[in-house]
């Protein structure tokens, strides 16, 4: 996937008009054909054919192939590639398992590639990030409309179609995707076609069916929710979980709240100390309920600093958080974060 990856960058700054610091031009040439006169100049694997009509931009190697198609008559541009997925990318270990990285491959290079064609201006400013600059370069679609893109995903050992996607505009919306194969088992559960939130949703959907028998609360990293340099509070996981641990993005409520993390000195034994926080959370219901779900933490909910009361400095930073999930049909679930290490940060350091 890595060299794939680096085929399409290559492309994509070409079109957008960036490159890195060194120079590809290797030769350019004029020649005749069929009564027109035709420039061509080749930047290592990259061939631009100018003609009376048309203004074409060729790329090829082993990972990737294709035509960016520009009439000068009309002022519109379309293109046409092809990438070639490898074994690797098909079957690759992870952690043990053998997943597939091939939908998000596809809905990846797609997108980039879509962001890349049709809204340039935005990947000039993406690029121009790194240290690839876009004043060093042309933009190949200047003054030019971008009408269509087409990328078609070939099997590099077999030669057969994999899937292919079509696409007319910037936006996710704007691309539509065919599948030739499908992938049961892939990198982060991604789909062709399917954008993670989407499929997010429909694992959420699924956990329905599944009843309830405990619950899990874990504390995430700190996280800065405004435009200040500093952390503004940690993010709560409340996952509702089945028998075989799958998170259920059942409706309900949420109760929360957070004690000071204290010791005996005698024993060294954690235990809850001062209740310096407190948050319910209701009508997590409807469609509405899962922007505020995740298939990997269950319901994220903020435990804003702010909302900490003050307690004496000498206190732990630290705290044991106390969650209660009821659903709509009044069962309760109760759990805890662990209460003999540090791991939930409830106030500033």
């Amino acid at each position: 996937m890595k060299n794939i990856s680096i085929a399409l960058l290559i492309l994509v700054l070409l079109v957008v008009g960036c490159s890195n610091e060194s120079g590809l031009t290797d030769a350019t040439k004029t020649q005749t054909k069929e009564g027109s006169t035709e420039q061509i100049t080749k930047e290592q694997d990259v061939k631009k054919t100018s003609g009376l009509i048309t203004e074409k931009l060729s790329f090829e190697d082993e990972d990737m192939s294709g035509t960016i198609i520009k009439n000068k008559l009309t002022k519109t541009a379309e293109a046409k590639l092809e990438m070639f997925i490898p074994d690797d990318v098909e079957k690759m270990d992870f952690l043990g398992e053998e997943i597939s990285a091939v939908p998000m491959t596809v809905n990846m290079i797609c997108s980039l590639f879509g962001t890349a064609f049709f809204n340039p201006s935005a990947m000039q400013e993406l690029t121009s990030s790194g240290n690839m600059t876009a004043e060093s370069g042309e933009n190949f679609l200047e003054g030019y409309s971008a009408t269509k893109s087409e990328i078609k995903f070939i099997d590099k050992e077999d030669k057969k179609l994999i899937a292919e996607c079509t696409a007319t505009g910037s936006e996710w919306e704007d691309i539509k995707f065919n599948a030739y194969r499908e992938y049961k088992n892939s990198l982060f559960g991604m789909v062709i076609g399917k954008s993670m939130e989407e499929v997010e949703e429909e694992v959420a959907k699924e956990s329905l069916s599944k009843e309830i028998t405990h619950l899990v609360v874990s504390c995430l990293s700190p996280e800065n929710w405004d435009a200040d340099a500093d952390d503004d509070g940690i993010t709560l996981g409340i996952a509702p979980l089945s028998a075989d641990n799958t998170i259920v993005a059942a409706e309900g409520s949420i109760a929360t709240k957070a004690y000071v993390l204290e010791r005996d000195e005698d024993s060294w034994e954690y235990f809850k100390g001062e209740l310096v926080y407190t948050r319910n959370v209701g009508d997590l219901e409807g469609e509405e309920r899962f922007k505020y779900f995740s298939n990997w933490d269950g319901y994220r909910i903020a435990l804003n600093w702010d909302d900490t009361e003050p307690y004496p400095a000498d206190k732990s930073n630290y705290g044991i958080v106390y969650a209660t999930f009821t659903t709509k049909d009044g069962k309760s679930f109760e759990a805890k974060t662990g209460d003999d290490w540090e791991d939930c940060q409830i106030r500033p350091k």
